[in-house]
């Protein structure tokens, strides 16, 4: 895959960018033996940067988070915030639920009851809006909630988590199962299983309507019911082979499809007429987070290690490729070289951090230094570059002197809004999450 870098110099007043591939990448100072080992205390600027979550995005009377908040830039005082909120529903409820996870993650790391407090409310807005026919949504909200549990050890969760797994073992039943192509394309037999337990053989559809499997979804469920073997095991519930068992055969059907030998993850698989399955291999940051959690939730579910050599492969691959300069290594700018300079990516940081959120598993499973190394790197860089006065208004870029005038609501003079800097959901949760997965290590 073809990137342009834009290499950016950010510790000079203004902004120089070049294009190449070979030069170094100065905006961090790292590298791969030594890291910078800021001077930041991790848990409180992860704190500070959750408390901005529960706060300024979620002005009085929301019941969701806010799309956005923008920053008035001619104040002298860079960290008032000057709102202008749009409405929590018009932001994606992938991104609400998001934004939930990192406060109960915040809430298990620091104990503070009006943090979880704040992300029951939402969690309980984002039920109501839940579209129960999209598996794809319902798993995410179901990794959601195994948090809360956590938090919380209330039995009424997983009563919920017991039903939410019957509803999607209902959609995954498989009397004959179909052909399917490994990488190869070759036709492969069904597969079969020891234990005759045959649901989710087929892998999870993305919804009522839509047929494909999606990394997201198929990784979720993997998440969730080896983690929900774990939970029941524990309680010497009887249905804790169950849920092995159907996390084992989801994880079956995607090794060979959903990932390559070179270690990426694609985006989704759909069944042909004939029955074969192709792979639709767009790139996305945070589908290969969901398999390495996959991955990683499985192996400790089954105690079953020979899979962790794929979360590796995946790992590598991202951490090794053209998407992180080799010498620290951290993430490199992907710009678009057609687009304009001031567009603003919602979602890529968010997918880079679900990725990171991740990797942090693989690292505590495996103990790599190498994914160590890459962890601190990243939230060392974004601490540095991403925001302003250690104001933790995170910018939806983490390569160049923060809010560098992509993030300038307009550029018209006449608009009462030009002086305005905006500040999206997405890349405030990033930012949360990243200092929760240093604060953690």
């Amino acid at each position: 895959m073809k990137k342009e870098w834009l290499l950016l110099f950010t510790l000079l007043p203004g902004l120089f960018a070049t294009s190449c591939t070979d030069e170094v990448f100065e905006g961090y100072k790292g590298d791969q033996n030594m890291t910078q080992q800021l001077p930041v205390d991790w848990a409180q600027a992860a704190n500070k940067s959750a408390g901005i979550l529960t706060t300024s995005f979620l002005p009085a009377g929301n019941s969701l988070f806010g799309k956005e908040l923008r920053w008035d830039s001619t104040q002298d005082n860079p960290t008032e915030i000057f709102v202008d909120f749009a409405t929590g529903e018009d932001v994606k409820l992938t991104s609400q639920m998001e934004g939930v996870k990192v406060l109960l993650r915040n809430y298990l790391r620091s104990g503070d009851n009006n943090t979880l407090t704040v992300a029951q409310n939402i969690l309980n807005a984002i039920e109501a809006q839940l579209d129960t026919n999209n598996y794809d949504e319902v798993a995410q909200y179901s990794e959601i909630m195994l948090l809360l549990y956590e938090a919380t050890g209330d039995e009424s969760i997983w009563t919920e988590l017991k039903s939410t797994f019957a509803a999607i073992e209902a959609v995954t039943e498989v009397t004959d199962p179909q052909p399917t192509t490994g990488e190869g394309g070759e036709e492969e037999g069904g597969e079969t299983t020891a234990s005759g337990y045959t649901n989710g053989t087929n892998g999870v559809p993305a919804s009522a309507t839509d047929a494909r499997r999606t990394a997201k979804g198929q990784g979720l469920a993997v998440m969730l019911t080896a983690k929900m073997a774990e939970i029941a095991a524990d309680k010497g519930e009887a249905d804790a082979e169950k849920y092995k068992n159907f996390a084992s055969n989801v994880m079956n059907f995607c090794l060979g499809r959903m990932y390559g030998d070179a270690g990426i993850v694609y985006e989704s698989l759909t069944q042909e007429a004939s029955g074969i399955w192709t792979a639709n291999q767009t790139y996305h940051y945070a589908n290969q987070g969901y398999m390495i959690g996959a991955i990683v939730a499985y192996t400790e579910a089954t105690g079953d290690n020979t899979l962790v050599s794929g979360a590796d492969n995946i790992a590598n691959h991202q951490l090794t490729g053209d998407y992180m300069h080799q010498n620290y290594p951290v993430f490199l700018p992907n710009y678009d070289a057609n687009a304009f300079l001031n567009t603003v990516d919602r979602t890529l940081m968010l997918g880079r951090s679900i990725f990171c959120e991740y990797l942090a598993d693989l690292e505590e499973l495996t103990g790599d230094a190498s994914y160590s190394l890459c962890l601190i790197n990243n939230a060392e860089t974004m601490w540095t570059m991403g925001q302003e006065n250690e104001n933790c208004l995170w910018g939806a870029r983490w390569y160049e002197p923060a809010f560098a005038g992509e993030y300038v609501s307009s550029s018209e003079p006449t608009d009462p809004m030009a002086p305005y800097i905006v500040i999206t959901l997405e890349s405030q949760i990033a930012g949360t999450s990243m200092l929760e997965t240093k604060a953690s290590l």
